[in-house]
């Protein structure tokens, strides 16, 4: 499996690839794995189990892409978002691939907005 970033699951770190494929990715490209996995790290897309964020209405999980992801933009209820078409329709930085989009969608950024950083990690 390759990719354009990954955020450990049981500590803090992020690591954002400089190259994909073999080929360098760009430094606007990683710049939006950083927003995408740093908002992994504060829970974004969560699964809404006890304490965390509850579910957006445009989460999946593992439907292509590895872990919770939000496919707003993109057409509800599939097997597979790992296709040119969900990539190209996406509008959300937290999509399962690097789409473009810099900014959380309109499910995910009031959903950001609550999550408390204060206590750290």
């Amino acid at each position: 499996m390759m990719a354009a970033g990954l955020a450990f699951t049981a500590t803090p770190d992020i690591c954002i690839c400089t190259r994909s494929w073999w080929t360098p990715m760009d430094q606007a490209k990683q710049a939006l794995t950083v927003v995408h996995e740093v908002g992994h790290k504060v829970h974004m897309v969560a699964k809404g189990i006890g304490s965390e964020l509850g579910r957006v209405a445009t989460q999946y999980d593992n439907a292509g892409h590895v872990g919770s992801h939000c496919h707003n933009g993109a057409p509800a209820g599939q097997i597979d978002y790992d296709t040119a078409a969900n990539n190209a329709a996406s509008t959300c930085v937290m999509f399962g691939a690097t789409n473009g989009h810099p900014n959380f969608c309109s499910n995910c950024g009031p959903a950001v907005l609550k999550v408390d950083i204060g206590d750290g990690y």
